[in-house]
């Protein structure tokens, strides 16, 4: 397999080095048909489809999709509050922005749109929270 050589694009029909195509096990050359700029626009334009047709299933099918996941959550009631039980448990160990931000709103009489919370209050909401976690702590210990 030659890398020094050249290859031609099969879609934009310009002449390259082998450097400029990906590998590819089921070629004869071992190199793709289409050059790494030309497969970076295949995959954005794939992507902006597949985004368009899910976005109209989803619309088109919302009952059906309403009706299989409350069948999958009743079905799966005990592993889905496992996962979720977990899910919490590292976002309040680890105080995550996601974390504080529904803290945030639970105590505020105000709500807040998890968005417009500025990163300052988060922020002193962590570090709230680290100091009762260090006091609380210490006096279980005792």
């Amino acid at each position: 397999m030659a890398t020094t050589g050249m290859k031609t694009c099969g879609m934009c029909k310009i002449e390259k080095l082998y450097l400029c195509f990906g590998r590819s096990s089921h070629r004869v050359d071992g190199y793709r048909w289409e050059c790494k700029e030309c497969r970076r626009l295949i995959v954005i334009r794939d992507k902006a489809k597949k985004l368009a047709y899910d976005e109209k299933y989803r619309n088109d099918n919302r009952e059906a999709i309403r009706e299989r996941n409350r069948n999958y959550g009743m079905a799966n009631r005990k592993k889905l509050n496992v996962q979720n039980n977990v899910y919490r448990r590292k976002g309040r160990e680890a105080l995550s922005d996601d974390y504080i931000k529904q803290a945030l709103n639970g105590e505020s009489n105000f709500k807040f749109k998890l968005g417009e919370i500025p990163q300052e209050m988060i922020e002193a909401k962590r570090l709230q929270l680290m100091i009762w976690r260090m006091t609380h702590e210490n006096s279980n210990n005792t």
